[in-house]
C-alpha cells in the first residue's frame, strides 16, 4: 500500500509525511518551514518595535493592514518594513504618531534603500584602505629667516638749510 502524500502548505507540492516539518497546525517542507518561521520571527521584531516606539501596547488594526499591504502586495519584507521605521524615526527623527499607523513606510522605503546602500558602500571602502601605522620620524629643517635691514639714518646729517 503507497504511503499517502501530502501538501505543504505554502509551495502547494505533494511530500511523504515524514518529510513536512509541522509549524504550529500546518504542513510544510523543509524549504518552507524555515521560510515561514524566519518571516514569524521577524513580524514578531517589527512588531516589538513598533510597540516600543509608538509606546503603545499592541500594533493597531490600521497599522496590521498596513503592515500586510506592505507585505503582501508590495512584497517588501517584514526586516525592511522594520528598517524602513527605524530609518524614519533613529535616522531622520521623524514623530511617532499612532494614528498615522506605518505610513512612512510608504514614503521613505526607496530611501532608506540608498540609504543602507551607502552606507554598505562605505564599509566596503573603509575594508580596502590599507593603514600603515608604523611609527614614522619626521625631521624638520629650522627656517632661515631674514629680517629686511634698514640702513641707519644719521640725523645730524639732515640739516636744515
Amino acid at each position: 500500500m503507497a504511503e499517502r502524500l501530502l501538501l505543504c502548505k505554502r509551495c502547494r507540492d505533494k511530500f511523504p509525511r515524514n518529510e513536512l516539518v509541522k509549524v504550529g497546525s500546518e504542513n510544510f517542507c523543509g524549504e518552507c518551514a524555515d521560510i515561514i518561521k524566519t518571516e514569524r520571527r521577524e513580524r514578531e521584531s517589527l512588531y516589538r518595535y513598533i510597540r516600543q516606539v509608538y509606546q503603545i501596547p499592541n500594533p493597531t488594526g490600521f497599522m496590521l493592514k498596513q503592515i500586510k499591504k506592505c507585505h503582501e502586495e508590495q512584497q517588501i519584507p517584514y526586516s525592511h518594513i522594520e528598517g524602513t521605521l527605524r530609518y524614519c524615526f533613529e535616522v531622520l527623527h521623524k514623530q511617532a504618531d499612532p494614528k498615522y499607523g506605518i505610513s512612512l513606510v510608504d514614503y521613505q522605503y526607496y530611501n532608506w534603500l540608498n540609504y543602507e546602500k551607502e552606507l554598505k558602500d562605505i564599509e566596503s571602502k573603509q575594508e580596502t584602505i590599507e593603514v600603515d601605522n608604523a611609527p614614522q620620524t619626521l625631521i624638520i629643517k629650522r627656517q632661515k629667516t631674514q629680517k629686511y635691514k634698514r640702513p641707519l639714518i644719521d640725523i645730524s646729517k639732515i640739516g636744515v638749510d
